[in-house]
């Protein structure tokens, strides 16, 4: 059975690859790196191995491995390289190039299975044997193992919305039907690559078309919960290496909390009607063009800046006279029960419970 190493060999063995671009790898669980060959132009083996690049690692690996060492004098080494090019070459003309020779040396040694494993990795006696010569002239005399990739921060995909983005010391913030804290996000073409990191760490998370949804589950969300403090939350593509802030999720101390006024004391403001008062689990309700969810509530007393809050979570609202409305983005990922709507007067503490949302399975 071909291994992966094998396989790129047979499926893309061409000329133009060989000659120009081919490279040289070998990884392990935690560490790769690649040994790349120099141009084509005709030249000496010495300029040839001297261009060669990164070959820190597993040059010297592969000289320990077919028995190069330290006290072999390098002319032997070039002397049985130049053997074996030349042989593989065959007719060779003055104008061939040291690139031909090596190209046709590689071919011969997966055809004849001359392949040494470094790593895991296959790699040809002419490959390991180029990587162990360039190592001895370029003064290698250990591994040493590449550094590890360094992430970076940038743009992976436009973030339309993403909530919740507060909860209150001790409550469980958009609680899913399986106990945890559900986070959601929406965005179009998002990498199947991306997973969400919630204060440094990566949380389980599930790529669509256009969202995704994670959250926080068992003891690390009872850690977060249950202490006021701030958390950034970061998207993390493991393909590309590449990191794009979110935004920051905060957890109030619980006298924060604005103080819930009953109706009965606020005898001038009266929730005339509203609505919707129902959903369905994995729906939007009163489905906008955008895909959110959307609320309206009529009443005589919302004052410049008021906001309903669906579970505590502010919602975008907009007052037009006695008409308020507002969008839920992650409508369609609330759970399976109740699920509270309220009014925050103009810029106050007050709150005026507007009714309950019942999302039925």
């Amino acid at each position: 059975m071909l291994n992966r190493r094998q396989l790129i060999i047979a499926a893309a063995r061409s000329s133009v690859l060989l000659s120009s671009a081919f490279v040289l790898t070998a990884c392990s669980d935690s560490d790769s790196t690649a040994v790349s060959l120099p141009p084509t132009e005709p030249g000496s083996l010495d300029e040839y191995t001297r261009q060669m690049q990164a070959i820190s690692y597993i040059g010297v690996a592969c000289r320990e491995n077919i028995g190069f060492h330290e006290d072999q004098p390098i002319e032997a080494i070039k002397a049985d390289l130049e053997q074996r090019l030349l042989a593989d070459l065959g007719e060779s003309t003055a104008n061939d190039s040291i690139s031909d020779a090596v190209d046709q040396a590689i071919r011969n040694d997966f055809s004849a299975g001359r392949l040494i494993e470094i790593d895991g990795w296959q790699l040809s006696e002419t490959e390991c044997r180029l990587a162990a010569l360039a190592a001895v002239q370029q003064g290698f005399e250990t591994a040493q193992a590449p550094a590890p990739p360094k992430d970076r921060y940038g743009k992976i995909v436009e973030i339309n919305a993403w909530g919740p983005q507060s909860t209150i010391q001790g409550q469980i913030f958009n609680e899913q039907p399986d106990g945890h804290g559900g986070i959601w996000l929406q965005a179009t073409g998002i990498p199947a690559s991306v997973v969400l990191q919630f204060g440094g760490k990566t949380q389980g998370t599930q790529v669509y078309a256009d969202h995704l949804t994670s959250g926080l589950r068992d003891e690390y969300m009872h850690e977060v919960i249950d202490t006021p403090g701030v958390y950034q939350v970061e998207l993390y593509d493991k393909a590309s290496l590449m990191r794009q802030v979110v935004g920051e999720f905060t957890v109030k101390a619980s006298g924060d909390q604005p103080r819930k006024i009953p109706d009965e004391q606020l005898a001038s403001c009266k929730i005339d009607t509203w609505g919707p008062d129902k959903g369905r689990v994995g729906e939007a309700f009163n489905r906008q063009p955008s895909g959110a969810s959307a609320f309206w509530v009529r009443t005589k007393c919302a004052a410049e800046g008021s906001q309903l809050l669906l579970d505590g979570e502010a919602l975008k609202t907009t007052l037009r006279k006695d008409l308020l409305t507002a969008t839920a983005p992650n409508g369609h990922q609330l759970g399976v029960g109740p699920h509270e709507l309220e009014l925050r007067i103009g810029s106050g503490p007050q709150l005026v419970k507007v009714g309950t949302l019942f999302i039925e399975p």
